[in-house]
């Protein structure tokens, strides 16, 4: 199954839930207790604990990640600075620069 991409308002939503929930990074305490550094916990079984764990503190960079690919797919259809053909295909000098221009503003990656 391939993923769908994060839509500008999924991205921007979850954004805001990090921001407004209990901060990380979290951490393990003991066999049963995630916790933070405000010392706030869950307590669940260990895939909840594991899931919550790693997913909060990886938040931040695959939402920077999607926003990266969010940029190239709107280069690659010639969206991103107006132009109006496809930059992914077009050889064209400024569309060569357009395409070194997405990838340096997407991270490259």
């Amino acid at each position: 199954m391939t993923p769908t991409p994060l839509t500008t308002e999924q991205i921007a939503e979850l954004r805001r839930l990090m921001a407004e929930a209990t901060p990380g990074p979290w951490f393990w305490i003991d066999s049963y207790t995630v916790t933070n550094e405000a010392h706030d916990s869950v307590t669940g079984n260990i895939y909840s604990r594991q899931l919550i764990t790693l997913a909060v503190n990886a938040l931040p960079d695959l939402l920077d990640a999607a926003e990266r690919e969010a940029i190239l797919r709107k280069a690659l259809r010639g969206q991103l600075f107006g132009v109006p053909h496809r930059i992914d295909v077009c050889t064209c000098n400024r569309c060569e620069m357009l395409r070194a221009a997405a990838l340096a503003e997407g991270g490259g990656k």
